[in-house]
């Protein structure tokens, strides 16, 4: 059976990120205990880059205090009710829809282009309680009934709005359990990019 180290042994070993790992009470730091459980150590080239005079504005702050940029900013929003996704990473891909076409005597096959297919987004990150002995229980519920619509919802992210991704369906969601993360709660949506279907009524 595979051994699979706690994340927060791992988090130690990234000493390239100059992050601290954990903060007051122990409590794990966020960016660094991302960084652990998603396996994102190829990002520390371009995350921890530093020059004052062209940093990005910042829209807020962590419960740990940590700003949060323009561009890392996500929040979730459906008919009023919305939650902020602040420690967490996203990543966007689209396919395309061709039609392929197999020709006797030819190598290969024809491709006819149709159209562009839905943006997948994929949104992975943590909720945290805040306090390392008490569970994130309202926070969980609160992206739990996000993730149960059975609708397109809003997208609130400067990164996704920038490719034209306002609105989204959510087509699966998980919550795992770490070691040793008892205030902590990793989750795992996806989606796919919706555009919202406009009817004209034909005049006689």
């Amino acid at each position: 059976m595979a051994f699979q180290e706690n994340p927060l042994n791992t988090a130690n070993k990234i000493n390239d990120f100059n992050l601290p790992i954990t903060g007051s009470l122990g409590v794990p730091n966020k960016p660094a205990f991302v960084l652990a459980v998603f396996g994102l150590s190829a990002l520390k080239n371009s995350l921890l880059k530093n020059d004052a005079e062209n940093t990005d504005t910042q829209v807020g702050t962590t419960r740990y205090g940590a700003p949060i940029f323009k561009f890392s900013e996500i929040k979730l929003s459906y008919s009023g009710s919305d939650i902020l996704l602040d420690t967490a990473i996203l990543s966007i891909s689209q396919s395309k829809n061709i039609v392929t076409t197999t020709l006797q005597g030819r190598d290969g096959t024809v491709k006819e282009y149709i159209s562009d297919g839905d943006y997948e987004i994929n949104i992975k990150g943590v909720l945290d309680s805040g306090n390392m002995f008490v569970y994130p229980e309202t926070l969980v519920k609160q992206l739990k009934d996000i993730c149960d619509i059975k609708d397109n919802i809003e997208i609130k992210s400067p990164f996704a709005e920038m490719l034209g991704i306002t609105e989204a369906v959510i087509t699966g969601y998980s919550f795992g359990q770490v070691p040793a993360g008892y205030n902590v709660q990793p989750y795992d949506i996806t989606l796919l990019s919706d555009v919202p279907l406009i009817i004209k009524a034909q005049q006689d």
